[in-house]
């Protein structure tokens, strides 16, 4: 079974591996909007949304990020996000004409779950101006080539807390669903409360978790 801690690899089409999680603690918070993460003694400098940050952990506590990895000739740099949506829009920005991943960070921190597909359908482009780096050309780019892309948006589940949000998406770095994560996480964890009596906010640790929730997944695959 791969490492369920750490980081998660993906292989992109006929390219390298690239980091697709990162699961560790928080080493420094070293700019607004920089970090670095440190997994097993490495520092991985991270690059992760305003919005993201307000939410952070304590130096030295836990946490967890879904990964895109920018790979260009000269340089590899890694965008962390706590939600696995903000992750998908992120990646769908960069699919715009003239967007990079600066500023494709920055209309997420400012239109972060939700609000970037409300801000798309709605058709509001004051919602894009104010936004630092996107003039009226880009922010009219942006509602002509997003059209129609959350369509099929599912709607933002709750924020999953602690140790099940981290195994939610080192599921997800396994290659399961987000939808699939969440509920086998939502099971193992209400099986483990009632196994040891625990309270509504109890958590076990993180590879209990893990393990409980794989256990979930592979007993709804023989039908169980």
């Amino acid at each position: 079974m791969p490492c369920p801690l750490g980081a998660g690899l993906e292989h992109g089409e006929g390219g390298p591996a690239v980091i697709r999680w990162l699961s560790g603690r928080l080493a420094a918070v070293v700019d607004a909007g920089e970090l670095v993460v440190d997994v097993g003694g490495v520092g991985y400098q991270v690059f992760c949304p305003a919005s993201d940050q307000a939410r952070l952990p304590r130096t030295g506590e836990p946490v967890a990020f879904s990964i895109y990895t920018h790979v260009r000739e000269d340089t590899l740099q890694l965008y962390g996000f706590l939600d696995e949506q903000d992750r998908r829009h992120f990646v769908r920005l960069l699919q715009v004409t003239g967007i990079g991943p600066k500023v494709a960070l920055q209309i997420v921190s400012a239109l972060p779950g939700d609000q970037l597909v409300e801000a798309v359908r709605s058709g509001e482009m004051s919602r894009f101006t104010r936004i630092p780096g996107v003039g009226k050309k880009t922010a009219q780019r942006l509602l002509l080539e997003l059209a129609g892309a959350f369509k099929d948006e599912p709607a933002a589940r709750a924020p999953v807390p602690g140790v099940a949000r981290d195994v939610v998406q080192a599921l997800m770095s396994l290659g399961y669903t987000e939808a699939e994560a969440s509920s086998a996480v939502e099971q193992a964890l209400a099986r483990w409360r009632e196994e040891t009596k625990e309270a509504p906010e109890g958590e076990p640790e993180l590879a209990e978790l893990l393990r409980r929730a794989l256990k979930v997944m592979g007993s709804e695959r023989h039908g169980r």
